[in-house]
């Protein structure tokens, strides 16, 4: 080194970039390393010293040419000695290969098969089943009392070719499925995620227990019988085979576990570590090659299943993985794994599910509900020594009664038939109301639990119980009136855990939960009526989560009524604990059955619970009224709901019954109705629809008017559309009918096919739609955007005819984000021109348009100072020219040609053509 400024440097932290080049060039050690010749004037080192920085970028290229051969030649040795020796290694292995490999084998096989072995047992262990809910110590194998229920295969709301929905629920194929094969397989392949929903009571469980018997069935024995490859049955079929008997399809998946999710609630998220912790927690030691061989996971009770409380995204130590929708746990995805998941219809009802990919099924009743009645009877009287002559009797007796007092349609829910045939068989059977029923049954339970213990009443201490409901009074209530204190109790339990807003104690209770609201003398004494049990499941179920439940979420949820209806003076804090447990669209669907018993014992609560009801749904369709396509379906349901709860109110004589009834749906689907104990219900909910609306004529929201028949027809829609001008916000008319619009504020619209408005404000107006609409609807709505039209961000026209009319309300729509054009004849015209400065995305659907206009498109997107996506949908016109429109698309500067989202599909077939732009931005800008 230098002495010049280094005579006192000893260290390389204290001289510079200079110093450290003087070292290197200076010592014989480090030039050996350099095939530079530094003895020259200008050499490598001398270039670097230089205060220019003279250095080339072939300098540079040939400088780490040599860094590379360097490298190069070290890795390739390194590299050749290591394989000299794992040669070797193989070969010393490959003298022992015999004695290495075949005990690992056996004993992973062994593995699998002790997993097997140890489910069938388990199932089989656990295969009784009680045979009602009064009596759950009456346990007798499930095949006694087995009926195969009606399961349909559903298919989600279909698009007209105008791109509006026919209805928004899943609609029937109109099928009974019969068969494991019809059930598992599409076409003769597996299906790798199958829903299957029920109102309550419908038999999701009892059907899920009977699939994993038969695979146990399977799986234990030689079957013989000739694989059943017909998928569904029709219902019109006169001759058909033994539902639910291909136990060979079975046969072909090795693995069945059955997760209960209310076990896991609030616990565990992830369903493989929920089946492999079961396993581990009876001694089994675990191999994931299990899930090498086709399997399926049945998951039962998703309703009734939450998230733990984990933030997201999740800490580092969590292990969950799921994503930021945590409605439903994270389900491994294999070809060779069935999911099958059940839950009440709401838990469905937001889930993104595809018909392709997907299937998704409703058990909705019984196929033969007189044979459901005389297993249950025979059973009864087997116990009691009944004879055979005396059964047939007492059954017979049974269905006249139910045929007298107009009850046919609920004797088809499962567990509704049993309840009613085990009152009636100890001469209990009350009529009238659903309330009646629970009422009668709660007694039941009670004096149950009395005659096990030997004792007139339960002494579990006095507790103040508040306003006694009228039903309470009557005569087939005598236990419940001298036991109330516990029957407080139970209801105080019933309602807390119900609105627990965490969820992780709502349906399954640890005893400290409990214990909260009752003593242990309480406790004790419930357990023995039969109102809580730990019930038996054939489910895979954490020790940890000690599974005390109401013997029926119903249960559950009629005593959480009766809670509401004893505390009435509380009831702020009540409608408070509802509102924040059910907040949203999904979870106001769940608060239907509460609604529904609260309705018949206690009006204030209904009146206020229906207000808070029809709000949600607002806020609903306020949220999503921009989106493309704006959903009824919680709507739908909630009518169902209100009505059935109206006519709950009634049958209890609930004189002073007023609920909110806002948000009108008219549809097909809802009143086409075929069996005769549901035209019944039909019937009865046309005519609670009809006296809801005459209640609040000058109230409603949303109509969703898309039908013929039903409540709406026979009121005036004209009359409900005036009496509401100054609330009614979203419109859906998709028959023809003839509507004056003026003083509506309407944000939402959508009207197709022959509809005639005759005066419309769009002032307010966010989202509008207009398919296949008359000359003079589309004149006055046209008209009525260039004055008023500013506020709309979606525009959605089909079949437009009077272009030069669109043309000029286009350019005075401000805020419009979406033009989506379907079915419309525009050639040559360049609409493009005429598109506000607002707009980001357009789309043109099955729309006729030429190629120099596409071209023009594209430099128009050139021109903005903003991206707009523009996307073409089967144009034929294009048929001959798509190929080079698309490449000429992708030549332009500052143009992103989008390819296919799935790129196995081509952008052109014969009858379809996809081609979608945008501008090419560096900065990200508003879409």
């Amino acid at each position: 080194m230098s002495k010049d400024g280094y005579q006192d440097v000893n260290q390389a932290e204290g001289t510079d970039f200079n110093g450290i080049v003087n070292v290197i060039y200076n010592c014989e050690y480090f030039q050996t390393y350099f095939k530079d010749d530094l003895t020259q004037l200008e050499n490598v080192c001398t270039k670097l010293k230089n205060g220019t920085l003279a250095i080339t970028d072939e300098d540079i290229a040939t400088t780490f040419q040599h860094f590379k051969e360097n490298l190069t030649g070290e890795i390739k040795e390194a590299l050749e000695q290591e394989k000299d020796t794992l040669v070797r290694a193989m070969d010393d292995a490959l003298k022992n290969t015999g004695d290495q490999t075949t005990p690992p084998t056996v004993e992973m096989s062994s593995t699998l098969s002790k997993i097997q072995s140890w489910l069938i047992e388990q199932y089989q262990a656990m295969c009784v089943a009680p045979v009602s809910m009064l009596d759950t110590d009456i346990d007798v194998p499930l095949e006694r009392i087995y009926v195969t229920p009606s399961i349909t295969e559903l298919k989600r709301g279909q698009k007209h070719r105008n791109g509006v929905h026919d209805t928004d629920q899943p609609s029937p194929l109109g099928t009974d499925v019969s068969s494991y094969n019809g059930l598992l397989l599409r076409h003769g392949k597996p299906v790798n995620t199958i829903y299957i929903q029920g109102n309550p009571g419908c038999g999701k469980t009892t059907f899920s227990n009977k699939l994993v018997l038969d695979w146990c069935k399977a799986q234990s024995t030689i079957v013989t019988s000739k694989k059943n490859t017909s998928s569904t049955t029709t219902r019109k079929q006169t001759s058909k085979p033994t539902a639910f008997s291909d136990l060979d399809t079975l046969l072909e998946y090795k693995f069945m576990f059955f997760v209960s999710l209310r076990d896991y609630s609030g616990d565990s998220c992830n369903v493989n570590q929920m089946i492999k912790d079961a396993l581990k927690r009876n001694d089994l030691d675990w191999d994931d090659s299990v899930w090498e061989h086709k399997c399926i996971v049945l998951t039962d009770a998703a309703d009734e299943w939450y998230h733990p409380e984990i933030p997201f995204p999740p800490p580092s130590d969590s292990t969950c993985m799921c994503p930021k929708d945590r409605t439903m746990p994270l389900y491994l995805q294999r070809s060779n794994i069935t999911n099958i998941i059940t839950a009440r219809p709401w838990k469905f009802a937001d889930l993104t599910i595809s018909d392709t990919l997907t299937r998704t099924f409703e058990i909705s009743s019984v196929l033969d509900n007189k044979t459901l009645a005389k297993n249950v009877f025979r059973v009864l009287a087997e116990k009691d020594c009944i004879s055979e002559k005396d059964q047939h009797a007492k059954s017979t007796d049974f269905f006249k009664e139910i045929k007298t007092q107009n009850l046919e349609h609920l004797i088809t829910i499962p567990a509704m038939c049993v309840q009613l045939f085990h009152q009636f068989y100890v001469g209990r059977l009350t009529m009238g109301s659903l309330c009646a029923l629970y009422i009668n049954m709660l007694d039941m339970h009670i004096a149950r639990g009395l005659h096990k213990l030997q004792i007139k009443e339960f002494t579990a201490g006095e507790k103040y119980c508040g306003d006694i409901p009228d039903i309470l009074r009557t005569e087939t209530a005598e236990y419940v009136q001298a036991n109330l204190s516990l029957v407080c109790s139970a209801s105080e339990l019933a309602f807390k855990t119900l609105t627990d807003t965490n969820k992780q104690s709502s349906l399954v209770f640890r005893k400290n939960k409990i214990t909260q609201f009752m003593t242990q003398t309480e406790l004790d004494y419930i357990l023995q009526t039969g109102i809580i049990t730990k019930k038996k499941s054939l489910a895979l179920c954490p020790e940890k989560n000690v599974p005390y439940m109401f013997v029926h979420k119903t249960i559950q949820e009629f005593l959480s009524s009766l809670y509401i209806a004893m505390n009435q003076t509380e009831m702020d804090a009540i409608m408070q604990a509802l509102q924040m447990a059910f907040c949203d669209g999904p979870h106001i669907l769940d608060i239907g059955q509460v609604f529904i018993f609260t309705c018949g014992m206690c009006p204030p609560a209904a009146e206020r619970m229906s207000k808070h009801i029809m709000d949600v749904l607002t806020n609903v369709l306020s949220k999503n009224v921009q989106e493309r396509d704006l959903s009824f379906y919680h709507n739908h349901k909630v009518q169902n709901i209100v009505c059935d709860g109206f006519i709950e109110g009634t049958a209890n004589e609930q004189a002073y019954l007023h609920i909110n009834y806002s948000h009108i749906v008219h549809d097909h689907h809802l009143f086409f109705l075929i069996r005769k104990h549901i035209r019944i219900k039909r019937w009865k909910r046309i005519k609670a629809a009809k006296t809801l609306i005459d209640m609040n004529i000058s109230n409603i929201v949303s109509l969703d008017y898309i039908s013929f028949g039903g409540p709406v027809n026979e009121y005036c829609l004209q009359e409900i559309i005036s009496q509401s001008r100054e609330t009614l916000l979203y419109l859906r008319l998709v028959r023809p009918c003839h509507i004056d619009l003026h003083g509506v504020q309407l944000k939402y619209l959508l009207c197709c096919a022959d509809i005639d408005i005759t005066s419309v404000d769009c002032s307010n107006m966010v989202s509008c739609r207009l398919n296949n609409v008359t000359p003079l609807t589309e004149r006055v709505l046209f008209e009525s955007m260039s004055a008023t039209g500013e506020n709309i961000s979606f525009l959605g026209i089909s079949e437009c005819t009077n272009i030069q009319l669109f043309c000029e309300a286009l350019q005075n729509l401000r805020r419009l984000h979406t033009l989506e054009l379907r079915h419309t004849l525009l050639d040559d015209m360049p609409l493009h021109d005429h598109f506000p400065v607002s707009i980001r995305r357009v789309r043109y659907i099955a729309t006729r348009v030429s190629v120099q206009v596409i071209k023009s498109m594209v430099e128009w997107s050139k021109s903005r100072d903003v991206c707009v996506k523009c996307k073409i949908n089967w144009c034929t016109v294009l048929s001959a020219d798509w190929q080079y429109v698309c490449d000429w698309i992708k030549q332009q500067d500052g143009i992103d040609f989008h390819e296919p989202k799935n790129h196995t599909k081509p952008y052109h077939t014969k009858n379809h053509t996809r081609i979608c732009w945008s501008k090419r931005v560096n900065l990200e800008v508003n879409n």
